[in-house]
């Protein structure tokens, strides 16, 4: 247990907290529920204002978007700092310093290693619609408007069963690099790639971890559908910034001090 997680009186539940996934899954969502409150306390500024960005976004001003991206990634290098005992959050969370630039460095390699996958993935694909679309009456290669018509019951069964491995795919290779951001953070350099050893056998329980602190910012959005168009977007971006935001790097903090990390 590192110092980070101590100082806010995190601790795993005894030493089948690694071996039990539903212990494991616990335990990181009651540190991310614990880390709210010092978070708010130290990082407010930060939180606030990206807040106020997002709800101009969601508003409908496409400018404040970039504007609330990098406000966000501010209030993470100041909750990541505080998570993982790496200095001062700085006055209310802002700061803007090496740890932002590395934060800044895995976003955007983790974004080009997710495309990239998914651009390979939906290749694919494409190869097996086509595959399954020529064994079907009506085919007619030079007429694609014909393929979809072309596939039979069986057929679509195979695609989507295909369609939902992609997708599990994607979500557990985004899983496995998920400990990037703590890893550059406390290695002080950016380590994407070099971070999914940390993450072996452990990319269902991070998953799901996430999964549950999301629940509130999914809730909010399904409600900015049936119709609460005025106040949605502050509702939506108030969850998302002062309690989702904290949630998310409280949980992960958890997962890479308490997973086994040979090389860390």
């Amino acid at each position: 247990m590192g110092e980070g997680l101590a100082r806010f009186g995190w601790s795993a539940s005894g030493g089948g907290c690694l071996t039990n996934p539903s212990s494991i899954i616990g335990g990181a969502v009651v540190a991310s529920v614990r880390f709210v409150p010092p978070a708010w306390k130290q990082c407010w500024a930060a939180l606030a204002l990206t807040a106020l960005a997002l709800w101009a976004a969601l508003a409908g001003a496409a400018i404040a978007w970039p504007l609330a991206l990098a406000l966000a990634l501010i209030a993470r290098g100041g909750l990541w700092r505080m998570a993982l005992d790496r200095g001062e959050a700085g006055p209310g969370g802002l700061q803007v310093g090496p740890v932002e630039a590395r934060l800044l460095a895995t976003w955007l390699l983790a974004m080009l290693f997710l495309a990239i996958l998914a651009l390979l993935l939906t290749t694919a694909l494409l190869c097996l619609t086509f595959a399954v679309a020529t064994a079907g009456r009506g085919f007619r290669i030079d007429e694609p408007a014909s393929w979809a018509g072309a596939i039979r019951p069986g057929g679509r069964i195979v695609q989507s069963f295909a369609i939902l491995a992609a997708g599990i795919g994607l979500v557990f290779a985004a899983a496995r690099i998920s400990l990037a951001e703590p890893a550059g953070v406390v290695g002080g350099k950016v380590q994407l790639l070099a971070a999914w050893p940390l993450t072996r056998g452990h990319a269902l329980p991070i998953a799901i971890g996430n999964l549950a602190v999301a629940i509130a910012p999914v809730a909010a959005g399904a409600w900015c559908l049936t119709g609460a168009r005025v106040v949605a977007p502050l509702v939506l971006a108030a969850i998302g910034a002062w309690l989702w935001l904290p949630m998310q790097v409280g949980l992960m903090a958890y997962f890479f001090q308490v997973l086994p990390a040979p090389e860390r």
